[in-house]
């Protein structure tokens, strides 16, 4: 009776840790398939054991923060589990339009880059005047060297080099250039000296020049260039050097 209880009961005790261990091993083959990590899966199977093997309080004040910890870990566990799953919970139709979401999304995506990449790109319509800077905030704008008033000047912050951009969409016919140098009428304390003036057609310089002016003009009178292009798009004045105090551009005109 011993012999014939103990080998019952070695028996069955080992086949039900074999049942349990085989489970255990389907689950994580299972969660594995669904995208869990290596390292997920043993977060799921550490936090079972240690709720299996933790004491529920029966009272607030016999909560510890060990108990706080695991609690933290459970819901870290569960949200990982809810991830994996719920694609296997879903029906067919739910499939379908998660599927469908997924495919839309990227396609709003590749199209909203596309856009903004055009209109990035694009030459804004009308003639537009960007320039690498300004005297001040206020004062000196790049948009003053085609106001077409000659007091008024693009001016470059003291003792800097730089550049100003005019571009024309839909692109013009250039027969003349026009330049009026500045001169900070009242102080006649900057200019522009050295310059190179790229005209641009189709996307590509087709006609540059190279001028200088020798001193400050009190009065300066306006410098002609003759260019004879077609589709003309952008006209960039890259100015090298300065008198006084900085460069200073009142007109650039064309016709």
């Amino acid at each position: 009776m011993d012999s014939g209880t103990g080998t019952g009961t070695g028996t069955g005790t080992g086949t039900g840790a074999s049942s349990s261990s085989s489970s255990s091993g389907r689950v994580r083959e299972i969660l594995g398939w669904r995208g869990l990590s290596p390292s997920r899966l043993d977060d799921v199977e550490q936090v079972g054991k240690a709720l299996r093997e933790a004491e529920v309080p029966d009272w607030d004040e016999d909560v510890t923060p060990k108990h706080g910890e695991l609690f933290q870990r459970l819901v870290s566990v569960q949200r990982h589990l809810d991830r994996a799953m719920a694609p296997g919970l879903l029906s067919k139709r739910e499939i379908a339009w998660s599927r469908f979401s997924r495919v839309g999304g990227v396609i709003a995506l590749v199209l909203v880059a596309a856009i903004g990449s055009y209109l990035g790109l694009r030459t804004p319509p009308g003639i537009n005047v960007t320039a690498s800077g300004q005297w001040s905030p206020d004062y000196g704008q790049p948009d003053w060297a085609i106001d077409g008033n000659p007091n008024t000047e693009w001016q470059l912050p003291n003792n800097q080099a730089g550049w100003l951009e005019i571009t024309m969409n839909p692109p013009v016919r250039v027969d003349r250039l026009r330049v009026l140098n500045g001169h900070n009428r009242n102080y006649n304390d900057r200019a522009l000296r050295q310059v190179t003036i790229e005209i641009y057609s189709d996307g590509e310089v087709a006609r540059t020049i190279d001028h200088t002016w020798d001193s400050i003009d009190p009065t300066p009178e306006w410098d002609e260039f003759d260019v004879g292009l077609s589709d003309v798009d952008k006209i960039r004045v890259d100015v090298h050097s300065f008198h006084r105090f900085g460069g200073a551009l009142a007109e650039i005109a064309w016709e």
